[in-house]
């Protein structure tokens, strides 16, 4: 499975229905989709959350990202082109083996 970061941001109504229940919910669709919610946290600034979940594929994340969209939202308007979803959903890819990057040193 790969590692993806999605992004949301809460409209104000879903802000007022912000709840333990729409956590649960969350990681419930996230497990449909063949997943695992590895974190979630909420931030400061353009973007109100940021999710870290393991998924199968690139289809069933952005299947994952859509349903999340659609979690407890009212319907909104088609004003988006139907690539923009893309910018919401990011796999982490890492070369094989990972290997950190190390500090360089001064030679004496």
């Amino acid at each position: 499975m790969a590692t993806y970061l999605l992004f949301g941001r809460y409209s104000a109504d879903a802000l007022k229905g912000i709840s333990a229940k729409r956590s649960d919910d969350a990681r419930a669709l996230i497990k449909k989709h063949g997943g695992e919610l590895k974190a979630a946290y909420a931030t400061l600034g353009g973007i109100d959350l940021v999710m870290i979940a393991d998924l199968p594929d690139n289809s069933r994340a952005i299947a994952a990202s859509t349903a999340l969209a659609k979690l407890h939202s009212p319907p909104r308007p088609r004003s988006r082109s139907k690539n923009s979803i893309s910018w919401w959903v990011r796999r982490i890819q890492f070369p094989e083996p990972f290997v950190p990057a190390t500090r360089p040193t001064l030679a004496s």
